[in-house]
């Protein structure tokens, strides 16, 4: 519902304003980081733009930038952060869904892809989330890694079923596994609004 989503626009605003301020030194220090900074401004200006025209969708893509501009600048500042793994994951995965959606696609290419999607979850699976820096209460905590082992199940399931040939069953268990990508990522923060 809209008012949702502008309540959840007026929490990014506030929480992107307490951003900026902690960040000050390293806007001023690093013009790459600065840049991002600057460009995510914008998407979110843009995506407040959107919404008020009814184009959430639109919105939601606009906000995707942001996701994907700060974890290519803190791999270059060599910083390490969990949910930067879900980043990279996240592009290959809707490729992936894309892939399968289609008739007549081409299993070897299917199995590729989902060869470097479970390089890319592994990844995931071998970080420790650290619960006090995410503010996770040991119940949230639990979900999470609840979560993760979910989605190695289905990964596993997908891979099984691509020689199949059933292609309803194949796209079902990636939209499962888009599913819950997503609910694991929720584990940090609070993204009411946008479901």
């Amino acid at each position: 519902p809209a008012p949702k989503v502008q309540e959840l626009l007026r929490r990014v605003d506030k929480v992107w304003q307490s951003f900026v301020q902690a960040t000050a030194s390293q806007i001023k220090s690093n013009p790459a980081f600065a840049k991002v900074v600057t460009e995510s401004r914008q998407k979110i200006s843009g995506a407040e733009a959107l919404v008020a025209a009814g184009k959430r969708h639109d919105a939601h893509e606009s906000l995707e930038y942001i996701r994907t501009a700060f974890w290519k600048v803190r791999t270059g500042m060599g910083i390490d952060y969990l949910p930067d793994r879900f980043t990279a994951f996240h592009d290959p995965m809707e490729k992936f869904s894309e892939e399968v959606s289609k008739p007549g696609s081409d299993p070897k290419k299917l199995k590729t892809a989902l060869a470097g999607l479970s390089r890319l979850w592994s990844d995931v699976e071998k970080s420790e989330i650290d619960a006090a820096l995410f503010k996770l209460s040991p119940d949230r905590a639990e979900t999470y890694a609840k979560q993760v082992s979910k989605e190695r199940e289905i990964l596993n399931q997908l891979a099984g079923l691509i020689d199949s040939g059933n292609v309803e069953v194949l796209f079902k268990a990636a939209v499962a596994m888009k599913s819950n990508f997503a609910q694991t990522y929720f584990v940090f923060g609070d993204f009411s609004g946008l479901q």
